[in-house]
Parts: structure tokens; C-alpha cells; sequence
């Protein structure tokens, strides 16, 4: 998203919980290979779709970030250091 390129993506928590507004890209049933080859091609015939996807995801992607949870990077650091290595 944060290439401004529209998302398809499995309908899964995850990626159900980042693509909140639909806006920024379909998402499919998981395993499900005719509704993600009509999602493709849908993004591949439409271009204005598209844009308007790419551009939505972009917005949505500026919210992400390590910026976002400096206390989640902190943590995250100080196990890392902290972890020893295996042998």
C-alpha cells in the first residue's frame, strides 16, 4: 500500500483490519482462487480503479509505521539485546 499500488489480499484478520474502509484494495476469500483471479483482472481492466485504490492505500499506509509504536520498537529492541543468541 504504501507504494501507492492497490492490495488484494485474503480476507483474514490481518489484512481485514488494515483495509478498513475497502477502499484501498480487495480482499478475497482465503483459498478461494476464481474470486482472487476476478479481483486481479477487475484491478487489471479498470485504471481509474486502480488509482483511486493505490491513493487510498497510500493514505492508509502513512498510519503504519515504526513512528506509530515507539514503545512496541523499544520493547522489541530491548529483547532482541537482551535474547542470547542460540549456540
Amino acid at each position: 500500500m504504501a507504494t501507492g499500488k492497490p492490495v488484494v489480499a485474503s480476507n483474514i484478520a490481518g489484512y481485514a483490519s488494515v483495509l478498513t474502509s475497502g477502499s484501498e484494495g480487495i480482499l478475497v476469500p482465503p483459498k478461494q482462487e476464481v474470486p482472487l483471479a476476478q479481483a486481479i483482472t477487475s484491478l487489471i481492466k479498470h485504471e481509474a480503479l486502480r488509482r483511486r485504490m493505490g491513493a487510498a492505500g497510500q493514505q492508509t499506509a502513512s498510519g503504519y509505521g515504526w513512528s506509530r509504536f515507539p514503545a512496541d520498537y523499544e520493547l522489541l529492541s530491548e529483547l532482541l539485546m537482551t535474547k542470547t543468541p542460540p549456540a
